[in-house]
Parts: C-alpha cells; structure tokens; sequence
C-alpha cells in the first residue's frame, strides 16, 4: 500500500489559494477550504508512473477543509471530507515546514477502523522519531491529527500541506483515490508548496 504513495502521491506539487487567518483563544488558527468533487484517481502502470483521472463522485478522500491549529502544548490539525468511512483503507500524509529550515511529517494510516501514526522530525542531518495521535470523528466526516508542541522544538510557527489517498485493490494492483488541500498537478519531484505560517497563540 505504501509503495505507491511514498513514491509518488508525497511528491505531488500542490498549488491554490488560501483562506484568511481566523483567530482563536489562546491559539493562532488558519482554515483553509478546498474544493469539492476535485479527487484525483492514480492506477499505477510502475513505480514511478500512474494513469491520472478525475474522480468526482468519490467522497471519502475527497478533503473539504483544514483547520490548523497552534497553541502552547500541541499542533492540531484537523481534515474534513465529504464522507468520512470508517471501513475505508486510507493513508493521510501531513508535511510541516518549521523555523531554521526543519522539516516534520506525519502519516497516518487505517485499515478495518483502526488508525496509526507515525511521526518524525528534524533537519538534513537526521530525523527523530515523534508523537503524534489520530483521532477520527466520523459523526463530523473529520479527521484531526495532534501533535506535542516539545516534540518539534517548540516552534514560533508552522506551514503544512496535506494529502489524503482512499486505497481500493489488492497488493497486486492498487487504486489510490487523493485529494489535497491544493489542486495537485501529478507525480513529479518539484518541491512542495505549503500553506501560510501559524504562529503560535
């Protein structure tokens, strides 16, 4: 399942817009909107190329909002859809720029309702290993991500970009169905492109 998506989907250049900073109680919040019905479909033909399609009518990757949040203890970061299922194979990739040019990410993954998370962070020198918990809400088709603050380092802020994969087929031949939270142009090596700065509150 992951060969797919670490070798392609995670390279993804992410374009689009953003939402105004909304403002919260002892936190810095940015929510951004994307899209509906803007799910792309990748059938694999080898490692590195995929047939890339429009899938409009598939919901439960289909990313509607994110709401990112920084306060004192913990980044949380919360991905809304059209129709969280809680039966579906998924994989959310969370990517997080930091001060002094570090880098965090966060992949999460589900597989018969059970969901983990592995998390790490750190510069070109080398990674360590972080918490981080998932907890899926499906009751408001929502998926929120949390992250302890120390483990970064206490940054002054963070940008992040997203992408959720809905996986449907076997080991043999596997269907990734992903949005992101900014239209994604396809497999390539072109950087990421990430969201504002949230500063903590």
């Amino acid at each position: 399942m992951r060969s797919l998506l670490t070798r392609g989907l995670t390279a993804l250049v992410l374009v689009g817009s953003l939402a105004a900073v909304a403002p919260a109680a002892h936190a810095e919040t940015v929510v951004v909107r994307d899209a509906r019905g803007d799910v792309k479909r990748f059938a694999p033909n080898t490692d590195r190329d995929a047939t890339i399609s429009r899938a409009p009518r598939e919901r439960s990757a289909d990313i509607t909002r994110l709401r990112v949040t920084h306060s004192f203890k913990r980044i949380g970061v919360g991905v809304s859809v059209r129709d969280l299922d809680p039966a579906a194979t998924q994989v959310l990739d969370i990517q997080l720029r930091l001060p002094g040019g570090d880098r965090a990410f966060v992949s999460a993954s589900t597989f018969d309702g059970r969901w983990s998370t592995f998390a790490a962070a750190g510069d070109a020198e080398g990674f360590r290993e972080c918490q981080a918990w998932t907890t899926p809400r499906p009751a408001l088709d929502r998926l929120v991500v949390t992250i302890p603050r120390r483990c970064l380092n206490r940054p002054d802020w963070v940008r992040t970009t997203v992408s959720l994969a809905t996986i449907e087929g076997n080991e043999r031949r596997e269907i990734a169905f992903v949005d992101a939270v900014h239209q994604r142009i396809g497999f390539g090596e072109s950087p990421l492109r990430y969201g504002p700065k949230v500063h903590v509150g």
